[in-house]
């Protein structure tokens, strides 16, 4: 994966200094080489680092045609391209590159927008048509590549990352209505934490011309209607879904010229991975799993058995609380997000490690648990919800309340306390949910669905878009030059799984993600196949009371940037911080998360100057 930039400028010169800035910012994303592009009328400049990956040599960037009155910047990998180059070489096209982002400034040159539904990967990119003096960009259909965009001053900045925009001249500066949402844990689609920055949206392109800008979507998550869901076939079912799974990791296989490896859990998506690469590709590959202190919280011994049985040889990564403390502020500052445990400093130093070992790829299993509903907060909340004040207006909308956004919306009523006097007099009288929910084609995208089909919408679009790809995929392993290639989120797997699934069960199952348990049964040990699923979270820092994460926790709490955040009730958050150690239970994981995230706010704001 790469970093991309670039400035939409119709009225006056493009300062080629402000594209270096952005480019600067990104120089983690992309160590290998740093190019620039300006569009022959001036109105438009390209930026881009390269991690080189496919065209080790050639692979250059941005890459204009052969006319030079068009170009492109990509970030992320096609898979399947080579078919596409065939056949646009056949129908005129020259490729001056062997790298697969050439395919789709030639592609788009073809079919326009409806090259999208060709293109299969991770992406994120920026096209501009001198001729028909149109800027496009488009992103993923799951968002695993990043691409924000804000205006200001009269210009258009796009970047893989909003530090870069920042870097070009955007103002840095808190988006406090989006804070309040983060606060009950929601983040709609197309929003940020920054005043004017916007995110493409999965699935959806941009086009910015003299006509304006226009966002169009491309690709939605395919659910079914209710009515059409049969009873699962579950042999049937599984094995077209193994077919598709086993292809979905083939393709992200790179070539030989590059050092690739995988990441390896307890759990069953990262041991399916590792499953079918050791029947694909030998046993010569390396993984890499976690190993945290805590018992609790520590799948590496579960790893270690499913390597084993593999024959693979699996490197630890050992993630002592001093190396989490240690890793956390590069972690947030990468992420750009909230975080409530240390999660995403764990995966910094697994992708640390693969890095410093040589590697640039790395496959990982994030995704299966938003398809298969992996998660147990994914299933329908108590029916008493449908008459709570504060969820009963989401409750008659979607039919039913999601556990987890009727749990984090009531979470976050419980914290209103903990903001400024302000805020809570800017925000008292909002209803959360309805701003949340108000961002959502509700009646296109959920209406007439299963109870949790609706969830695993939502839960896609928001938690898994806005957070989990960030502050757990791209964000800590572009900060260490490593591209992560993720099988499970696969849309043409994720095609057959909706179409094959069959109808929920109506009671939530002691094991979860039954189908795809099934469908890679002759991956998984028999440990592996059996075990519950364990999300993936680091230690809390109040297991050790006298350790250095709580410490640097404490030193957040008292420093002058709590005391500088605009949204933050500082006296009233240290006194949470001084009352930890008498709380307990969800208790004690509910206050700690909260500190987190404004301990988390106070590193953001130090780092980036936010007002």
């Amino acid at each position: 994966m790469c970093g991309i930039t670039a400035i939409y400028s119709p009225r006056r010169p493009i300062d080629p200094l402000l594209l270096d800035r952005g480019l600067a910012a990104l120089h983690h994303r992309g160590p290998d080489y740093r190019g620039r592009w300006f569009a022959p009328g001036g109105s438009v400049a390209l930026g881009h680092t390269l991690l080189a990956v496919t065209d080790l040599a050639g692979g250059h960037q941005p890459i204009p045609d052969a006319d030079g009155n068009r170009a492109i910047t990509v970030n992320g990998e096609f898979y399947g391209w080579e078919a596409l180059r065939d056949a646009l070489r056949q129908q005129g096209y020259r490729f001056r590159t062997g790298s697969d982002s050439e395919v789709a400034l030639h592609l788009h040159h073809r079919l326009g927008a409806s090259c999208l539904a060709a293109l299969r990967g991770e992406f994120a990119f920026v096209l501009w048509d001198e001729t028909q003096r149109t800027l496009f960009a488009a992103r993923d259909r799951y968002g695993i590549a990043p691409l924000l965009f804000a205006e200001h001053d009269g210009q258009t900045f796009f970047a893989s990352e909003a530090k870069a925009l920042f870097a070009m001249g955007v103002p840095a500066r808190w988006d406090e209505e989006a804070v309040f949402l983060q606060s009950h844990g929601l983040l709609a689609p197309g929003r940020t934490l920054f005043a004017g920055v916007r995110q493409l949206e999965p699935g959806h392109f941009l086009t910015l011309g003299d006509g304006g800008l226009s966002i169009q979507r491309y690709w939605d998550i395919p659910i079914p209607l209710a009515r059409d869901l049969p009873d699962t076939d579950l042999p049937n079912a599984a094995e077209r879904l193994r077919d598709d799974i086993v292809e979905a990791v083939r393709l992200r296989v790179p070539g030989s010229a590059v050092r690739w490896g995988m990441y390896l859990s307890g759990g069953v998506d990262s041991s399916t991975v590792a499953g079918i690469v050791t029947r694909e590709f030998g046993h010569s590959v390396p993984a890499y799993t976690i190993r945290f202190d805590d018992p609790d919280y520590d799948e590496s011994a579960t790893a270690q058995r499913t390597a084993q049985a593999l024959g693979l040889a699996l490197n630890e990564v050992h993630a002592p609380a001093d190396a989490l403390a240690d890793a956390l502020d590069s972690a947030i500052v990468h992420t750009e997000t909230l975080i409530g445990n240390l999660g995403p400093a764990g995966k910094l130093l697994l992708s640390r490690r693969a890095r410093a070992d040589g590697l640039r790829v790395v496959l990982t299993g994030e995704g299966a648990d938003e398809t298969f509903a992996g998660y147990d907060e994914l299933w329908p909340g108590p029916p008493a919800w449908a008459e709570h004040p504060q969820l009963a207006f989401g409750y008659r909308l979607l039919g039913g309340m999601p556990e987890w956004l009727g749990g984090s919306v009531l979470r976050g009523q419980a914290e209103m306390a903990l903001l400024s006097p302000d805020m809570r007099a800017r925000f008292g009288a909002t209803d959360p949910l309805r701003l949340f929910l108000d961002r959502f084609d509700l009646a296109g995208a959920v209406a007439d669905r299963d109870p949790q089909d609706r969830s695993l919408y939502l839960w896609a679009r928001s938690a898994l878009a806005n957070f989990l790809l960030r502050s757990l995929g791209d964000g800590v392993e572009r900060a260490s030059s490593i591209e992560a290639r993720l099988p499970l989120l696969d849309h043409r797997m994720i095609e057959t799984a909706f179409a094959v699934r069959g109808r929920p069960p109506a009671e939530r199952p002691a094991i979860t993600k039954r189908l795809l348990r099934h469908a890679v049964r002759p991956f998984l040990t028999d440990e592996v196949f059996e075990g519950r699923k364990r999300p993936y979270l680091a230690p809390p820092v109040s297991r050790a009371p006298d350790g250095p994460l709580l410490t640097r926790l404490g030193d957040l709490v008292h420093s002058r940037a709590l005391d500088d955040l605009p949204f933050a009730d500082a006296p009233a958050l240290r006194r949470r911080f001084a009352a930890l150690g008498e709380e307990q239970g969800m208790t004690l994981h509910a206050a700690e998360r909260t500190l987190q995230r404004f301990a988390s706010a106070c590193i953001l704001q130090q780092a980036f100057g936010l007002s």
